[in-house]
């Protein structure tokens, strides 16, 4: 190309042009490329994205040995290579985590779909891998703690609705008369009470004259 001052027009096609496309995996499958071909680039804007792809594409990709720390808020809470803020920073400030400015976000991570869940967590527990035990215990308590919380709330309230079951199975003065009328439903009704105690009266009239007759019958015996 020309360096006329406005000679803008390419007068020729490259000198040395590729016949085929390049490829970073065609020579290399390791899980560390693959890893990073999984990448799914988010909360950063559209011209930050593209040069992360680049750098995928082409295999200029560097990712973290270590996490490196956050320009907001100080702390080592950046995980992702080329990135200048943490996730929590860069949603609450609306920027681009990438380059810092207020730029229209192409992928919130709040969008992401199972595949790209699945890819964070293994690129998120091969990060944890990279970090001293210490380091990794502190990470796991800062960012579990929430979760830890609501399970403890959920947990809780699990007990309070145990309580009120508990509660319902109690039988109150109104359950008491329920089942009085109920017991009462089941007995029979006055005629045949009043029948059975009849019945029942009879046979204590004929024992007593029974024992009166065998008592009668010993003293005659007695007497002769």
């Amino acid at each position: 190309m020309s360096t006329q001052k406005g000679n803008t027009q390419k007068s020729r096609k490259p000198k040395h042009q590729n016949n085929t496309v390049f490829k970073n995996n065609r020579y290399d499958a390791s899980a560390k490329l693959k890893l990073i071909n999984s990448l799914q680039i988010t909360g950063v804007c559209k011209h930050c994205k593209a040069k992360i792809e680049w750098k995928i594409k082409y295999k200029k990709y560097k990712p973290l040995t270590v996490p490196r720390r956050c320009n907001k808020c100080s702390e080592k809470t950046v995980k992702r290579a080329y990135y200048v803020l943490c996730t929590p920073c860069a949603t609450a400030a609306e920027v681009c985590a990438m380059c810092n400015e207020k730029q229209p976000i192409v992928f919130q991570p709040e969008e992401l779909g199972s595949q790209e869940q699945e890819s964070q967590k293994s690129e998120m527990e091969s990060e944890l891998s990279m970090l001293s035990e210490r380091e990794r215990r502190t990470f796991l308590r800062k960012n579990l703690g929430e979760l830890t919380a609501k399970r403890r709330e959920r947990i809780q309230n699990d007990d309070v609705t145990d309580d009120d079951n508990e509660e319902d199975d109690v039988p109150s003065d109104d359950d008491d008369l329920d089942l009085h009328l109920n017991d009462s439903k089941s007995l029979p009704d006055d005629g045949l009470i009043s029948s059975v105690q009849k019945l029942k009266t009879n046979d204590t009239l004929s024992k007593i004259v029974t024992d009166n007759d065998s008592s009668k019958t010993l003293k005659a015996e007695k007497g002769t």
